[in-house]
């Protein structure tokens, strides 16, 4: 509305999902065409392949290096992961993704696909669940019958809007399904039950950092004399790259560094179910391998993973496998 000449964009398709991505190329074509200089700060290069003129790569706050579109473009994928960035090519990870949604689809998934088939009882279960918020503005949909065993990682997929921060929030307690119910360990849960034995990593995770430090906020509800608790406390803080900001105050820290701390929090907590909205969002590709690694790690270590991403570098390369809530032939029982 003010008509600038210059519009500057700081990473602004962090929580956006493929469609919405694609509108925002559009409208970055439209704003281009008028004139308009635009400098976008941004981890996810795909979407600016044929709109972007040039590459300026920045390490450390300084610049590393410079390149018009198509020096850049014609870089091979070792070189730019070299360079830590992410892919410029989003193609071999759909495709990937399309054939875990496939074979989630297709094919009931039991503790054999998680390799410990000493636990036949899924971990967590919905039953006939309908979730969302009652009154004038509330909204309702049906969740197909799902099953989560321990030692999974699951992507939760879909547009924005189609109900899947309401699905992990009613998976941890925080919200009452509007009807049918939530399984554990077989038998019906209630919110509360739920709330125990879940930690939900949020989409803004300035709502759940309440500590002086980022070290008080790992060991927020732990035994602080335990020499066991603060030895693993600092090995979290090393795993995600966070010991040098171990005295800082959370609410000083970056976007990227908050959600770290955030994740950090969910492996100090020792439950069995941890499920992440968005935990790659603005992290650049070593941090989202990073997080990527410690989601294996949990897994390995029996918890059931749930992922809500539209991250398909992060739901292809470390997913076991995707549920995607906007296709309505998911499997029922």
């Amino acid at each position: 509305m003010l008509h600038p000449k210059l519009l500057v964009l700081d990473e602004p398709t962090s929580d956006l999902d493929a469609a919405a991505i694609a509108e925002m190329r559009e409208l970055i074509t439209q704003l281009k065409a008028t004139g308009i200089t635009i400098v976008i700060a941004e981890h996810r290069l795909a979407w600016l392949n044929g709109i972007a003129d040039r590459y300026v790569i920045f390490d450390n706050g300084r610049i590393s290096h410079e390149y018009e579109a198509s020096e850049f473009l014609a870089l091979s994928p070792g070189c730019i992961a070299a360079m830590g960035l992410r892919t410029l090519d989003l193609q071999p990870y759909r495709k990937r993704i399309a054939l875990l949604e496939s074979q989630t689809n297709e094919c009931e998934l039991t503790a054999s696909d998680t390799g410990d088939g000493s636990n036949t009882t899924p971990l967590l279960s919905t039953r006939h669940l309908n979730i969302g918020y009652r009154g004038r503005d509330g909204f309702s949909r049906t969740v197909p019958d799902l099953d989560f065993y321990s030692g999974q990682i699951i992507g939760l997929m879909g547009h924005n809007g189609c109900g899947k921060t309401t699905l992990v929030r009613t998976l941890t307690g925080l919200i009452k399904p509007v009807s049918g119910k939530v399984m554990l360990n077989g038998k019906p849960a209630k919110p509360r039950d739920l709330t125990r034995a879940g930690f939900l990593v949020m989409q803004d995770v300035n709502y759940q950092l309440f500590s002086d430090s980022v070290r008080e906020e790992l060991l927020l509800g732990l035994n602080e004399t335990n020499p066991v608790v603060i030895k693993r406390c600092v090995q979290v803080l090393e795993n995600l790259d966070l010991i040098r900001f171990a005295d800082r105050h959370p609410m000083s820290l970056s976007g990227g560094q908050k959600q770290r701390v955030a994740i950090g929090s969910a492996l100090m907590c020792g439950k069995d179910l941890i499920i992440l909205d968005e935990p790659t969002s603005g992290l650049d590709r070593y941090h989202m391998e990073q997080v990527g690694d410690l989601l294996r790690q949990l897994a390995a270590q029996g918890k059931t993973v749930l992922v809500v991403t539209h991250d398909e570098e992060l739901a292809a390369g470390w997913c076991t496998a995707i549920i995607n809530l906007e296709h309505p032939y998911l499997k029922t029982e």
